[in-house]
């Protein structure tokens, strides 16, 4: 597709990404925090589309009453999106931070003792697998298409991860909880608040940056 797009001649940028800590806080003007943790699925070689219905479970039995309805975010949860190459957990308008980011460690740890029916998590297999099929209009399709193709998307995998989704049963619990524990060990986690907020849990931050500052 690309190669049939015209080209033009331009100069060599030279240019440095800037290189984030695996706990960042970030200074805005904002009255509350949010966070959020990202892992990223594909570093996991063989990865199963069973963890996925676990994963909606946790978000539904876990995060969601530890951080929403217990400690008062405005919303929260744990999702991937459709693609599947990611796990996020996310808070918007979260009073806390040193109490959220405990809950999000301690993920792996409640997946292992959380109790489930077959056909409560057959419950879940339906919820993680609509999302990943949800249905879209025209433009979406062409974006995905393009996204897709300039990106080199593994389209096979994706589509062996959705089937494996559906076949979800009790016996993939553990091996969903290890391979969370693994994402877990190299997620991402940044949080954003107003300075005094920020600043008040530095101390589980590795760097805090000012947004309104050039970064280092």
């Amino acid at each position: 597709m690309l190669k049939n797009l015209p080209s033009l001649p331009g100069a060599e940028a030279d240019y440095k990404l800037p290189e984030f800590a695996d706990r960042t806080g970030v200074i805005v003007e904002g009255a509350n925090y949010y966070t959020f943790s990202v892992s990223d699925t594909t570093q996991i070689d063989n990865l199963s589309g069973t963890l996925f219905p676990f994963l909606s479970a946790l978000s539904d039995r876990y995060i969601v009453p530890k951080i929403r309805f217990q400690g008062l975010a405005y919303s929260a949860g744990l999702m991937s999106p459709w693609d599947l190459e990611f796990i996020v957990t996310y808070t918007y308008s979260d009073p806390k931070v040193a109490e959220t980011v405990a809950v999000i460690e301690k993920e792996a740890e409640q997946l292992e003792t959380l109790e489930l029916t077959q056909e409560e998590l057959d419950g879940y297999i339906l919820n993680a697998y609509s999302a990943v099929t949800a249905p879209a209009g025209n433009l979406d399709r062409y974006m995905t298409a393009m996204y897709q193709d300039m990106s080199g998307f593994d389209t096979a995998n994706w589509r062996r991860l959705a089937d494996e989704i559906r076949t979800a049963t009790l016996d993939d619990k553990e091996e969903a909880v290890q391979t969370l524990r693994r994402l877990l060990e190299n997620q991402h986690l940044v949080t954003a608040g107003n300075a005094e907020l920020i600043r008040a849990e530095a101390d589980i931050f590795d760097k805090i940056y000012d947004y309104r500052m050039p970064l280092e």
